[in-house]
């Protein structure tokens, strides 16, 4: 599952997000994408044996070549996904609202692709920690 969820990612990477590049002001380089990234726990998750900071799957920063968490340096987005699972995953889900609450300047994207028996692709838009749209991506 780790090559699979590696290559799913550099796929949507690569063939999706790149050519969107400028397509807003606030995405207008390929150099705010950072894959297997590391940010803040959020607050309900921490604990004192868990990390501090976690690694994410694809993170769009808000300015290009950053590639690290702070206080001060929020991520645009926040993308999670999972593969053949059929729908989003509901710990994804949780985690991004628990974030983009604890920081409303980021929003997540939870998504799920599936390859057999055929190709789908479910996501879900979470904002300042809320459910926007439970079917952002559905095809």
């Amino acid at each position: 599952m780790g090559c699979d969820r590696k290559r799913t990612g550099f796929e949507i990477c690569l063939s999706k997000l790149v050519k969107n590049v400028g397509c807003c002001e606030l995405f207008y380089d390929s150099a705010q994408i950072s894959m297997e990234t590391r940010v803040a726990q959020t607050l309900s998750d921490f604990n004192s044996r868990q990390k501090k900071q976690v690694c994410k799957d694809l993170i769009i920063w808000r300015k290009p070549n950053q590639n690290y968490w702070s206080e001060s340096n929020i991520p645009l987005c926040i993308i999670e996904w999972k593969h053949n699972l059929l729908k989003p995953d509901n710990a994804d889900i949780n985690w991004l609202i628990s974030f983009t609450r604890q920081d409303p300047e980021c929003f997540g994207i939870a998504l799920n692709v599936d390859t057999f028996p055929n190709y789908s692709l479910q996501a879900v838009k979470i904002e300042k920690g809320n459910i926007t749209d439970g079917k952002w991506i559905n095809v």
